[in-house]
């Protein structure tokens, strides 16, 4: 039997009192035999293929919470009667950051010997929260701020930012591994965050359209102020870089058998002469298989990619919202609000990460977007 589920149990130290295990691949003997006997027999010494008894997760002793030193530094200045201008700098360190970890990960091979095997075979996998993230962030940003002038109100911000660490989030996230390529050395997980953008360009404002009683064109009442009268039009315009991501492999071929974790080699920069078309985004020429190692006796072997975490730049995010409103006075206390919003107006497709996995068919291709314009009408009462 195979895909066996066990929901929770209690373990005694070094892991926590109540401990979840997950659906997994366990290993049973060909010879008919009970989950208790083999749970103690465990599986081959060799799991790069199948794990070698149920996969648990823990938290052992030792983990700390984690914490984020921030310091920043800001200078303002009016340049003009209804305008502000500021240029800071923010900066801050994570430390003992949470993520998960293969306490029990199959041994790597390397150019000296083969691995595949872990250091205790009775057990599968077992799924360790641990304490030893960090995170390093700077960002320069600049910022023009006008209060409302002829019934016009904007901001316009520009941020230039580096954000690094060993693990941005608690369980990997869509475009990296659950766990790092080698759990054995946590710091080589270090490279850009999976949020870092590296340049963030934003303009909204707010326009009282002078169109109306009161206002410099059509300053009337009657019937051309009710209907053009009284509008207001904002917006707000985005540009920034890509999120980056992790190219992987499909399966496991350096023998350590973790959750897909293994790398392909890098030959190049991928962002380097990337095409940045649907058919190819980044360079795939840049990546190769991973070197083989054949020894003077036994089958040959793969080692660990060279390729970092987080090394490719993904698509840009340019969109565009607007929004149209008029308040139409019914009574003295009663108000109807009218409004449109246009999401994404222009219609432009913001792509989504391309396929990030060496080897397969569509390897560099993107294949989905973000959604499409979207128009919202809305009306609101007020009494």
């Amino acid at each position: 039997e195979r895909g066996y589920s066990v929901e929770s149990g209690v373990l005694g130290p070094p892991f926590a009192p109540t401990i979840a295990t997950f659906q997994d691949s366990l290993y049973f003997p060909t010879t008919p035999n009970t989950y208790e006997t083999t749970y103690a027999f465990g599986g081959p010494s060799d799991r790069t293929s199948d794990n070698g008894g149920p996969s648990t997760a823990g938290v052992p002793p030792g983990v700390r919470p984690g914490y984020v030193e921030e310091w920043t530094l800001s200078l303002q200045s009016q340049v003009r009667k209804n305008t502000v201008a500021e240029l800071s700098y923010a900066g801050n360190h994570g430390v003992h950051l949470n993520g998960f970890y293969l306490a029990d990960q199959n041994f790597p091979n390397t150019p000296e010997a083969r691995g595949g095997f872990p250091p205790n075979t009775r057990f599968g996998e077992s799924f360790q929260e641990h304490s030893a993230g960090m995170s390093w962030y700077h960002g320069l940003s600049g910022r023009i701020q006008q209060r409302v002038q002829q019934g016009l109100t904007f901001t316009v911000g520009y941020t230039w930012a580096r954000s690094e660490d060993t693990v941005s989030t608690f369980t990997g996230g869509p475009t990296d591994s659950p766990v790092p390529q080698n759990s054995y050395d946590l710091a080589g997980n270090k490279g850009l965050s999976n949020f870092d953008r590296r340049n963030r360009f934003i303009v909204n404002y707010l326009w009282d359209l002078p169109f109306g009683h009161g206002k410099k064109f059509l300053n009337q009442t009657g019937v051309a102020d009710a209907i053009l009268g009284g509008w207001q039009w904002g917006g707000l315009a985005t540009i920034e870089s890509g999120t980056p991501f992790t190219v992987q492999l499909t399966g496991n071929v350096s023998g350590i058998a973790s959750s897909s974790a293994d790398r392909p080699n890098c030959v190049a920069d991928p962002n380097v002469g990337a095409p940045q078309t649907v058919e190819e985004w980044f360079n795939v020429d840049a990546f190769a298989p991973n070197t083989k190692i054949v020894p003077p006796t036994g089958s040959p072997y793969k080692l660990l990619g060279n390729c970092g975490r987080n090394i490719v730049q993904g698509p840009p995010v340019r969109n565009y919202d607007m929004t149209l409103a008029k308040v139409f006075s019914l009574t003295e206390r009663a108000h109807l609000e009218f409004r449109t919003d246009f999401f994404d107006v222009l219609n432009h497709p913001n792509f989504n990460t391309p396929n990030r996995y060496f080897g397969t068919a569509t390897f560099g291709q993107i294949t989905s977007a973000q959604l499409p314009r979207l128009i919202q009408f809305g009306l609101r009462l007020s009494l």
